[in-house]
């Protein structure tokens, strides 16, 4: 093979591989410019139910210097995320403010001196605390009676009102009746420890408790 010949064909090469290399290059660019973000509102799952959308956290997520708790999802200083997330109909509350759905969000509500020690709750949140003022899903106020014998609201007290087993539905996230779950409504512990049904070493109800009460083998 001639000299020219061979010339020709590794200048060929070269520019094939630099043309190779751009648009490689420029692949890449495309996928990182088109990756969500921290700040991107791709990270929003749209897959809506009863308890509001959810956010993604990043790996690498930036940590709210203020309220400890990855910004993405801090709701204090990002408060557009009340909109964007939507309701939370189990718990009543805007989805973003959930700490029921999601206990992350718990180091920033005490960084806002907005927490109940004592139920677990928002203070803010807290049907408890708050006596009988309930805020009502149309968000204007109401008079709700309480439960003398188990304190917590009559609406909610599964106990006094055994048909909300079956109108609340299972708790597949905790194997419980909705009604009976304390995990998910912490307003209904005082109901539990009234019927002394209540394990305080677990924080569980004692019927519920598989530490101390492990299923039978049989």
């Amino acid at each position: 093979m001639k000299p020219i010949t061979i010339a020709a064909i590794v200048i060929v090469l070269f520019i094939v591989g630099i043309g190779g290399g751009y648009l490689y290059l420029n692949l890449n660019n495309e996928k990182a410019a088109n990756t969500p973000t921290e700040t991107n509102t791709a990270l929003i799952n749209s897959n809506s139910s009863e308890h509001g959308k959810s956010v993604v956290i990043p790996e690498n997520a930036t940590i709210c210097a203020e309220h400890h708790i990855p910004e993405v999802i801090c709701p204090f200083c990002k408060t557009s995320l009340v909109d964007e997330l939507g309701h939370c109909g189990t718990h009543n509350v805007a989805e973003a403010l959930c700490t029921r759905c999601n206990p992350t969000l718990i180091a920033a509500f005490k960084v806002e001196n907005d927490w109940c020690a004592e139920h677990g709750l928002p203070e803010s949140q807290c049907t408890i605390c708050r006596g009988s003022e309930l805020v009502s899903a149309e968000g204007t106020n109401s008079q709700a009676l309480i439960c003398d014998k188990h304190n917590v609201p009559e609406s909610m007290c599964p106990f006094c009102d055994p048909s909300l087993i079956e109108k609340l539905g299972h708790c597949g996230g905790h194997d419980v009746p909705e009604a009976f779950c304390t995990r998910c409504n912490s307003a209904l512990i005082p109901a539990f420890k009234a019927e002394g049904d209540w394990c305080d070493k677990h924080g569980l109800p004692e019927s519920q408790c598989l530490e101390c009460n492990p299923p039978s083998s049989d």
